[in-house]
């Protein structure tokens, strides 16, 4: 579930999108403010689903989606 920046006074984790073009240049980035991963995958098939994305939270990569496949999202925690 997306919602506002803070819940009951707990910042909620800031996740990085990625979009890539098939050279796995970057075309798009956008700040996602998620409850968890999977909100923050979601939103992503959601919004981006011709796009090859990567999600990332600080330094971990979260998952890589690939485009139009309807692939699951590989969590890489």
């Amino acid at each position: 579930m997306l919602t506002a920046s803070f819940t009951r006074g707990i910042r909620m984790p800031v996740y990085r999108l990625y979009c890539l073009d098939r050279d796995k240049h970057i075309t798009a980035r956008a700040d996602i403010e998620a409850d968890t991963d999977a909100a923050a995958i979601q939103y992503a098939r959601d919004n981006h689903p011709g796009d090859d994305c990567e999600i990332w939270e600080l330094g971990r990569r979260v998952a890589v989606i690939a485009r139009d496949t309807g692939s699951s999202a590989v969590a890489l925690a």
